[in-house]
């Protein structure tokens, strides 16, 4: 693999011009699919289990109580608990829920 998530996603907000975040959900998408290119490049998983894993492997890192990945982050629930509220709110007539 080249480059890093990181990498990847500034590549994608210097192409669009660090928009406001408002009207972002393409950006959203692009930035999601870089992570699990990544992903897939770092572990072999194929694709059609690439974003099970990938979210099975965050849960083992979150299951740790402290540490310098977890820091001051919630749990892996709440994370996800934030993130589906986060989804609802930026979901547009074109989401598929």
């Amino acid at each position: 693999m080249s480059g890093t998530i990181g990498e990847a996603v500034d590549t994608i907000l210097d192409a669009h011009g660090n928009q406001d975040p408002e009207d972002m959900n393409e950006l959203r998408r692009q930035a999601a699919r870089a992570a699990i290119v990544a992903f897939k490049d770092a572990t072999g998983t194929d694709e059609e289990n690439a974003l099970t894993d990938l979210l099975c492997n965050l849960m083992h890192l979150y299951e740790y109580t402290e540490g310098p990945i977890r820091g001051e982050s919630p749990s892996f629930g709440l994370a996800l608990d934030r993130a589906l509220g986060h989804h609802e709110a930026e979901c547009d007539e074109n989401c598929i829920a």
